[in-house]
């Protein structure tokens, strides 16, 4: 049991603490490889402090998002709200409010939701899907990072990512590396890029799809791979403007937030410049894989 904890996606350290609150760190299986213990001297990127709910609430500030599901983002002046609700709940899970950069969060936990009374006064670990995700949207948007729906894989330390959106294929075809015997997987359903002095890097994250497969691994991204069912396998190379009509939609940018959206969309341009992309058509056999051995062959030798 701890008060603080540090996890780290995508080279981003978020320190996690409470002065007031007992936190736990018991993340889900996934989060394993992304969590660290506490070290005094680590520089972190993004700070969470954990604090009651009391009375906090997003009433008079202006929705610029609300997802229609579980979470709304608002924002007035420089600061950013997002509130979680869960089904038929008559007060907020948690609020966070963050600076404009996304590096300082004040995270309103409601305790009696979260556990009080339940598990002793402990708070069960609030920074997980979707508050991790959107804190990491928006700070990578200002850091040349993307998060993208993807499964990733790393062969001879060079990284490939399949994208598309869902049922398009990813968590088959990272079944279909695993079944030859491929381990170095790094997700099955999301991935974050990277880009550092015009090149590349593919990280795995703790949101796996329906394999299970979330490693906390990075490599440099030699390829994009689009997915699209077929009864034949075949690789393709796509020019720009395909890439670009392919990539948005397995993107996740803030629409609705013209600033991070432009980041966003610049690192998008960037990324179709510098990385060659295909269309994969496949048919949910391990024949894939030979397919798409055979095609880095023949990439390789010319």
């Amino acid at each position: 049991m701890t008060d603080r904890f540090i996890i780290k996606i995508a080279g981003v350290t978020i320190r996690v603490s409470s002065s007031n609150l007992r936190l736990s760190d018991d993340l889900e299986l996934s989060y394993s490889s992304f969590l660290f213990p506490l070290n005094s001297s680590a520089v972190s990127d993004v700070f969470i402090d954990v604090v009651p709910l009391n009375g906090e609430n997003t009433l008079s500030v202006p929705k610029i998002f609300d997802s229609g599901e579980s979470w709304s983002m608002h924002k007035q002046d420089d600061r950013y709200y997002i509130s979680y609700n869960r089904p038929s709940a008559e007060i907020p899970f948690w609020i966070a409010r963050s600076n404009e950069e996304f590096t300082n969060i004040t995270l309103f936990c409601n305790t009696h939701i979260a556990g009080e009374g339940k598990n002793n006064g402990i708070i069960s670990n609030p920074v997980r899907y979707p508050l991790d995700q959107i804190i990491l949207m928006y700070y990578l948007a200002r850091h040349g990072g993307i998060l993208i729906h993807a499964s990733g894989i790393e062969i001879n330390e060079k990284g490939y990512i399949f994208a598309g959106r869902s049922g398009a294929g990813k968590t088959t075809i990272a079944e279909q590396f695993i079944a030859r015997r491929y381990s170095s997987l790094l997700s099955d359903d999301r991935v974050i890029i990277r880009e550092t002095d015009h090149s590349f890097t593919v990280f795995g994250t703790p949101w796996p799809g329906k394999g299970g497969i979330s490693q906390n691994e990075n490599v440099p991204l030699s390829g994009i791979f689009f997915l699209h069912h077929s009864k034949n396998n075949c690789i393709e190379p796509l020019d720009a403007q395909s890439v670009l009509e392919r990539i948005l939609p397995v993107a996740s940018i803030p629409w609705y937030d013209p600033g991070r959206m432009d980041d966003i969309l610049k690192t998008c341009g960037n990324l179709i410049a510098g990385v060659p992309a295909y269309m994969v058509h496949f048919r949910p056999d391990t024949d894939v894989v030979n397919a798409f051995e055979d095609f880095l062959s023949g990439t390789l030798r010319t």
